[in-house]
């Protein structure tokens, strides 16, 4: 049970590195991009401890 969801985690971001290969994003530009969606994750999780104090 437990490698069918690795499995699946492991295609769904080969996948998204694919789409963003073919739309034309160079790895720099992707590293921007899995960055800014990491600073948009940390400052939802700090507006969530934010509003629960």
């Amino acid at each position: 049970m437990r490698k069918s969801r690795f499995y699946r985690l492991a295609a769904v971001l080969a996948s998204g590195a694919m789409m963003l290969q073919f739309a034309g994003c160079g790895s720099a530009d992707a590293f921007d991009f899995i960055q800014t969606v990491l600073l948009g994750i940390t400052a939802a999780g700090a507006v969530v401890i934010i509003q629960e104090v």
